[in-house]
């Protein structure tokens, strides 16, 4: 009885120890993550229904079609947890924070077609020129140095399929700490205007 009150006592007056904030390096406006898997993405994107990813066999007009890439990651944590504390410490962040990689950066990023494209576009080939990323075509997208900061990204093609409508992509990214992750898309069928 004696013991079961000793225990109690202790816990109440832990409980009323007094909070103390941590903190939380506002300065820092990154809180970085690690890429640990890829995945090719396809979406149909248009004014009436915005971002639809597109599942296999779909049907997508060449206006509306993108492909990209979609890394899984794991948030770093920056704050260590001190091992042993009288007071309670709070790790609630107010200050806003852009997600980037710690140190990954694109050393190569391709998409292969797996089907004949065009006449220059054979099956097992690059179609990295054919692809447009706002007014950046990809190897103006990969000359950045900085460490990768989207987890995903879309593509536009410039132009359609012309040896067939059917369409399925590669996409392979080599990144500087010599982690490579590679994804095959579903196919999908693709009309022209």
């Amino acid at each position: 009885m004696k013991n079961r009150f000793l225990k109690s006592l202790i816990l109440l007056i832990i409980s009323f120890l007094p909070i103390r904030c941590t903190n939380c390096n506002c300065d820092n406006e990154y809180r970085y993550f690690d890429i640990t898997d890829m995945s090719a993405v396809q979406y149909n994107v248009n004014d009436q229904s915005g971002f639809q990813t597109i599942s296999n066999g779909q049907t997508v007009n060449i206006t509306d079609f993108r492909i990209g890439y979609k890394f899984d990651t794991e948030l770093l944590s920056a704050i260590q947890a001190r091992s042993f504390s009288l007071t309670q410490e709070v790790f609630a962040c107010d200050c806003y924070a852009i997600e980037r990689s710690k140190e990954e950066r694109f050393v190569s990023l391709s998409f292969i077609t797996n089907y004949d494209f065009d006449e220059n576009h054979q099956a097992g080939s690059s179609i990295n020129d054919l692809l447009q990323n706002g007014s950046l075509n990809l190897e103006e997208y990969l000359n950045y140095t900085e460490p990768i900061v989207f987890k995903e990204d879309i593509f536009e093609l410039k132009s359609p399929p012309t040896l067939s409508n059917k369409f399925k992509f590669t996409v392979i990214a080599t990144l500087s700490n010599g982690e490579i992750y590679s994804s095959e898309s579903e196919e999908v069928t693709i009309q022209a205007e």
